[in-house]
């Protein structure tokens, strides 16, 4: 019998991980800040510090910085997605192998669970269950990071702020976006991670699975009323996306249908 602490207990041990890649992220917005700072000043290196906006619209000059940001930031964006992308996969790739294990053990009357396709991860890390992928939804966010950051820039030279202090704002506006990317990268990854468990429990012939929260302190009231309601495999919807973003909750296969399906395979 499957045992749902013990899944969840794997669930979460590779949930945590992903804060390795919170860094390469995170050390992804700092170099694109340093490069946009210096852009910043070299173009005011060639301005008084009383200028206005008028003189920096002269010779196209804020177009110019405006457009330095622009491409920094698309590729900026373009790395984030790169990023999930890989983590999806490595990461679903180590679950799985565990996650197959943790199956043979737990009905060995069955015959040995094996690890899904490669291929097969890579299709459902690249799933487009949002109704966009996540190279979509980067770049979408880089959009509005790049108009955020050009509003920033045109404000604090109207109010006659220092480009230190415009960078400073800069800053705090880019970390907003660097924790939406955070969730982004965590998201994908329990989809995947969710998906790969689903599509086992196809494989070996289960028809219906229930939601199984991970039963701590940090469980959302909006899980635990989820909590151990049963859906048709082929109707359940896709995790994270029926609760809520960095959700932590999995599926776990009803007795009854591993039951009957083992049956089926022995015949």
């Amino acid at each position: 019998m499957l045992n749902g602490e013990e899944l969840s207990s794997l669930i979460n041990k590779y949930y945590t991980k992903l804060s390795s890649s919170d860094r390469r992220i995170f050390k992804m917005y700092v170099e694109t800040l340093k490069d946009i700072k210096k852009q910043m000043i070299e173009y005011s290196s060639k301005m008084s510090a009383n200028s206005t906006l008028n003189d920096w619209y002269r010779g196209d000059r804020l177009a110019s910085l405006e457009k330095q940001i622009e491409i920094k930031i698309k590729e900026l964006m373009l790395n984030v997605a790169d990023e999930v992308e890989k983590t999806a996969i490595n990461t679903t790739i180590k679950f799985d192998k565990e996650f197959a294990k943790m199956l043979t053990k737990a009905y060995p009357e069955a015959d040995s669970f094996s690890s899904l396709n490669e291929e097969v991860i890579k299709e459902l890390v690249n799933e487009n269950w949002l109704g966009t992928d996540f190279y979509e939804r980067c770049g979408h966010k880089g959009i509005n990071l790049t108009y955020d950051m050009k509003n920033v820039l045109k404000t604090g030279i109207i109010q006659g702020k220092s480009i230190a202090n415009i960078i400073k704002d800069m800053e705090v506006k880019a970390g907003k976006y660097y924790k939406e990317c955070e969730t982004i990268v965590r998201s994908e990854v329990m989809h995947s991670l969710n998906s790969s468990v689903t599509q086992q429990y196809k494989d070996m012939g289960a028809t219906s699975i229930e939601h199984y929260t991970c039963e701590d302190e940090r469980v959302c009231k909006v899980c635990s009323r989820l909590h151990g309601k049963r859906y048709l495999i082929d109707k359940a919807p896709k995790l994270p996306s029926s609760t809520h973003p960095k959700c932590r909750c999995t599926y776990l296969v009803t007795e009854s249908s591993i039951e009957y399906a083992i049956k089926k395979l022995k015949k």
